[in-house]
């Protein structure tokens, strides 16, 4: 494992000191100001108005509030008021500081008592000029709300100055307490590592298994039983940390499953531990498999401990720009975000400096100076020969519009040197890594990447496409020569076998990454509890060639299905995914066609992650209800719930979802019943979760199954250069935050092949929730009214995320440079009379819409926090330019003439799909 700044060979725990008396003098310390990380415009001066009414709200782990007491008094306690804190139980992590730099953990916990009012948590006395509240969500989600903040204190005197917490060090955290990071190990036996996503960073202990173990030397000022906490995280059934000290056993604490690897949390103890410098060993028990990942352990104190500053934690969302000239002529790099391994460090020629960006879609771009040729990009991966990441390559003339020239690309997992990856030949100034994490974690880390001109070998489990996304849609693929299609050889490097689909699980129970096993054969496959170092291919001898009645995979790792046909046929569900990683769904049939029960194409569960679902077509869902008059629901891609489990990093890209015959109970009207959509992520209760999936150059035709196309109840997605053709319905952001949809096609021709009504809408996107993006979307002739306009921020009826299947209202959301042409539903609509509660702090900026029916620009919500800047509309026929509230002309600018309309290309049939190159 690495270690970026190895500890001090000795850890001294410093004296378990009793905490300060409360003095006789207690006031309460008046803030002369007060910060946040952040807020959902719950501001944080709303905990100061002695108004229990109002609040500061902040979605996430480790959001924080601030109060600058501008003088240092000795922090006694904290009183709190909760939001719904008689409903629900809020965890919290109260520092101080004294510098507003370096902070100490004073409580970690829940609160104290089930009311709404203001409760008094009694903290350890400490010193302090600052005083921070961070928030770790509450019982029954993950937000951070509190309606009043009162902080008591005493003047300080001279005994309570020598007594009181300071800080001195990252790895001393109180007077009473030190926090040591777990990579900081003097010897370890059987784990390794890597960079954790945990608030304040840092690195972790992982792949921990049964006896495994690491050692530490800690200096011990007293014997006595001090406090013990670990910070740990367990996608199975976590177990023991077992201490000694000196061989002799002190004390024992349990790690707990929590749902996935990157979900930490804080449990305690207590240990009894001689005086003295001795080595202190934690050994880690439990059953089969990885058990636990742990970030850090504190001793003496009753703390959260915090990861160095030098963490892998993302700082900003702007792009972070830096060039190596020096090193590399005119090369230079920049990159969407960094967490301080900057962009430079890749073009550096060195292998110890590397560019970190965490999250599903982050990026790095090279410039190289001036066009060139491209055909193969050399990159080396930070902790390569132990994780596989995946990505796409872009590559563009402008730095505007962006060629794919290979498609989830994966790296060997076996190597940290520069691994070669052919791409499409072309002609190129910028190549841009897109990232979607590793096989680990979320992390998107480079050590060194260049570009050659010549053609590299291609990743083994990649689809080398070129497809252009441009500002506002994505474009048709070109002719390359390569593909991840059954006729390309496989080269993953390893044996090929010959199964029947009922023998490929004992021909895999002895392969090994690499392997590559052709079906023959029809039947159902079923893989249990299968781990390999780099992917499998499980194929079908040819494209198409072999029909699979179902398939399941649980619990097992870099498979990739191959080339098959699933149905028709009476099965609930095609194809389930159960709690695995890196696993590839590439170029098969999902046929529905004529079934007559409900049913699903594909369904993943539990904690399944880096899930790709590509160059694949679902069709035929040709029928409405049955004999009986039920109707037949199933979506095609279904991400279900367990709680708190969910499927993250999903990655759906280049397949054809087509034909959903709209439900029609009557016979002759169809109507937008639900539970027929294509996509289905979540439901109300994972509204909160972070899923961090990519849904991207697909292709939905004729699908009309209801009022939403795709239906998000999930948070921190990404929809971009889709297009949808002719499809009954909208792309809608129904539960969640921060979700992002941009570059996409919507277009509709009024009545579809089979149908001739009103009812038959085709719409654009709704939404609801906050911190969403909405840009540089192209839609035209969309018929869609209501429900289906083709932009809705549509009124809610609930304040926030906690409404159950309920619409919260939209709030701090984007929508900025879409275009919208001879749409019947007019264009964007701010607010609606659907619900009772306005949409608020919305900006609509730059947005071009051209038609002769509806408002082109509706202002329904007419809220002050709402802004308007630089739109265009041109309205003819019975069109209003705008409507609702006043909009002056800096706002939307009513044209006399049409604007020059730059319509993107669409994506047709042969450019997704098994066939497609």
């Amino acid at each position: 494992m690495n270690k970026r700044t190895p500890m001090p060979g000795k850890l001294t725990l410093l004296a378990a000191v009793l905490a300060v008396s409360h003095s006789a003098g207690s006031y309460a310390a008046d803030p002369v100001a007060v910060s946040a990380s952040a807020d959902d415009g719950n501001v944080p001066q709303n905990t100061l108005d002695n108004d229990l009414s109002s609040r500061w709200s902040a979605n996430g782990d480790g959001q924080w509030i601030q109060f600058d007491l501008a003088e240092a008094v000795v922090v006694e306690s904290v009183d709190i008021a909760f939001y719904k804190g008689d409903q629900r139980t809020s965890t919290v992590d109260i520092q101080t500081s004294t510098d507003g730099n370096s902070w100490v953990s004073v409580f970690y916990g829940d609160q104290p008592a089930s009311t709404a009012a203001q409760q008094t948590i009694d903290v350890e006395d400490s010193e302090a000029s600052f005083v921070r509240v961070v928030g770790y969500g509450n019982t029954a989600n993950t937000w951070n709300s509190i309606t009043e903040v009162d902080i008591n204190s005493s003047a300080i005197t001279s005994s309570s100055s020598s007594s009181s917490s300071v800080a001195s060090s990252s790895s001393s955290a109180s007077a009473n307490e030190i926090v040591i990071q777990a990579e900081d190990y003097e010897t370890e036996s059987g784990t390794g590592g890597d960079y954790t996503v945990d608030v304040g960073g840092g690195e972790y202990v992982g792949y921990i298994q049964n006896g495994d173990y690491t050692e530490y030397l800690v200096d011990v000022p007293e014997s006595g039983v001090y406090n013990f906490h670990a910070r740990v995280s367990s996608a199975r059934n976590g177990g023991t940390i077992n201490v000694t000290q000196n061989g002799a056993a002190v004390g024992s604490l349990e790690a707990p499953a929590t749902g996935s690897w990157t979900s930490w949390t804080t449990v305690s103890s207590t240990v009894n531990l001689q005086a003295g410098e001795q080595p202190l060993r934690l050994t880690y028990n439990g059953g089969s498999g990885y058990l636990f990942n742990i970030n850090w352990f504190s001793l003496g104190g009753n703390g959260e401990g915090q990861g160095s500053s030098s963490s892998d934690a993302s700082s900003s969302s702007s792009v972070a720009s830096s060039s190596s000239s020096e090193a590399s002529g005119s090369l230079s790099a920049s990159a969407s975000t960094d967490d301080g391994n900057v962009a430079s460090n890749v073009v550096d020629n060195d292998l110890s400096t590397r560019w970190s960006a965490l999250g599903s879609g982050e990026w790095l771009q090279l410039d190289l100076g001036s066009v060139q040729q491209v055909g193969s990009v050399n990159i080396a991966f930070y902790n390569g020969a132990q994780r596989s990441s995946t990505f796409d390559i872009q590559t563009s003339t402008d730095g505007n519009n962006w060629d794919t020239v290979l498609y989830s690309g994966n790296s060997s997992g076996s190597s940290v040197s520069l691994e070669s990856f052919g791409v499409v030949e072309t002609d190129a100034r910028y190549v841009r890594y897109v990232g979607y994490g590793n096989s680990s974690n979320d992390w998107n880390s480079i050590t060194e990447m260049s570009v050659s001109s010549q053609g590299g070998e291609q990743s083994s489990s990649s689809s080398s496409s070129s497809s252009t996304g441009n500002s506002s849609s994505s474009s048709s693929s070109e002719d390359n020569g390569s593909s991840s299609s059954s006729s390309t050889p496989w080269e993953g490097g390893g044996n090929t076998y010959t199964a029947s689909p009922d023998d490929v699980a004992d021909v895999l129970a002895g392969a090994s990454g690499g392997d590559e096993i052709i079906v023959t054969g029809s039947g159902e496959i079923s893989l249990k509890n299968l781990t390999f170092n780099s992917p499998v291919l499980i194929r079908a001898a040819s494209v198409g060639g072999t029909t699979l009645t179902n398939a399941t995979i649980d619990n097992s790792n870099n498979i990739i299905l191959q080339g098959f046909v699933f149905g028709p046929n009476d099965e609930s569900t095609y194809l389930k995914i159960v709690n695995s990683t890196n696993i590839q769904v590439l170029r098969n049939v999902f046929d529905h066609t004529d079934v007559m029960n409900s049913q699903t194409s594909i369904v993943t569960t539990q904690a399944s992650q880096y899930i790709s679902i590509g160059y694949n077509e679902f069709r035929g869902k040709n029928q409405m209800f049955t004999s009986e008059g039920y109707k037949l629901t199933g979506s095609y891609i279904k991400t279900q719930f367990d709680d708190p489990l969910m499927t993250k990093n999903l990655h759906v890209f280049r397949n054809h979802f087509k034909d959903i015959y709209p439900y029609v109970p009557d016979g002759t009207t169809p109507t937008g019943d639900s539970d027929r959509e294509v996509m289905a992520m979540g439901i109300a209760d994972s509204q909160d979760v972070v899923t961090n999936n990519v849904v991207e150059y697909n292709l939905f035709e004729n699908c009309d199954g209801e009022n939403e196309i795709i239906t998000v109840k999930t948070s921190n997605n990404k929809f971009r250069y889709n297009t949808f053709k002719n499809s009954m319905g909208s792309l809608s952001f129904r539960l969640g935050s921060n979700n992002e949809a941009y570059g996409n096609y919507f277009y509709g021709e009024g009545a579809s092949a089979n149908w001739d009504d009103d009812n038959y809408q085709t719409g654009g996107i709704r939404v609801y929730g906050s911190g969403h993006l909405i840009y540089d979307n192209y839609m035209e002739g969309l018929t869609g009214i209501s429900w289906r306009r083709p932009i809705l921020i549509d009124s809610g009826d609930t304040s926030d995320s906690t409404g159950a299947d309920s619409h919260e209202t939209p709030s701090n959301l984007a929508v900025y440079d879409n275009t919208i042409v001879d749409s019947v539903g007019g264009g964007i609509h701010i607010g609606s009379d659907n619900y009772g509660n306005m949409p608020y702090n919305i900006s609509v900026d730059n947005n071009v819409v051209v038609g002769s029916e509806g408002i082109l620009f509706n202002n329904y919500a007419n809220d002050s926090s709402n802004t308007w800047s630089g739109n265009q509309a041109y309205a003819t026929g019975s069109a209003s330019a705008v409507g609702g509230g006043a909009l002056g002309s800096s706002e939307v600018a009513v044209l006399s003439g049409s604007p020059a309309i730059n319509e993107p290309t669409r994506l047709s049939a042969s450019d997704v799909g098994p066939d497609a190159p």
